[in-house]
């Protein structure tokens, strides 16, 4: 067995992983500045069309979350398995609890039982099943307030033009 090969493997996804998530990250805060700069730029013009247009934001930025999350589950799953295949039997590895922290226990947990199977074919079917089951509709915290938002904004130039006399553009 090459462990040098199976060692950089295991290096390799766990990189893929934080570099998969800081360019989501990095995509978010973009996206929350132009957000929070439409903001400001409709209220100093007051302009609802423009605070409309910017409630498709906060629905880019769910989107981003959600193919964030799909696109890491593959190699989420190579760290896993390397690490249960070819570590030692610990609950604690740095993959295992990175992946809990950003997919889920329970995403987790269904990666935990692939990994378990004995066949390739076997774990690459399920694999996809799980890409398409959580595609994805989590509603921890941030889901819910990016849909608040979104309705917020989407009703405050109603709002705006029918109280506040709010030209449209």
């Amino acid at each position: 067995m090459n462990t040098s090969f199976i060692e950089k493997e295991l290096e390799l996804a766990i990189e893929t992983i934080r570099i998969q998530f800081s360019i989501a990250i990095n995509v978010l805060t973009v996206m929350v500045l132009a957000n929070i700069t439409l903001i400001g730029y409709s209220f100093n013009s007051q302009s609802a069309g423009i605070l409309l247009l910017g409630s498709i934001l906060p629905f880019i930025m769910y989107k981003v979350i959600l193919s964030a999350k799909k696109y890491m589950v593959p190699v989420a799953f190579t760290a896993i398995y390397l690490e249960k295949e070819y570590g030692e039997k610990k609950d604690s590895y740095i993959a295992l609890t990175f992946i809990n922290f950003i997919l889920g226990q329970k995403v987790l947990n269904e990666l935990n039982e692939i990994a378990a199977l004995k066949t390739h074919e076997e774990r690459m079917q399920l694999l996809k099943k799980i890409n398409r089951k959580y595609h994805w509709t989590p509603f921890g915290i941030v889901s819910k307030l990016i849909i608040t938002i979104t309705l917020v904004q989407l009703l405050s130039p109603l709002l705006f033009i029918l109280f506040l006399n709010w030209k449209w553009f």
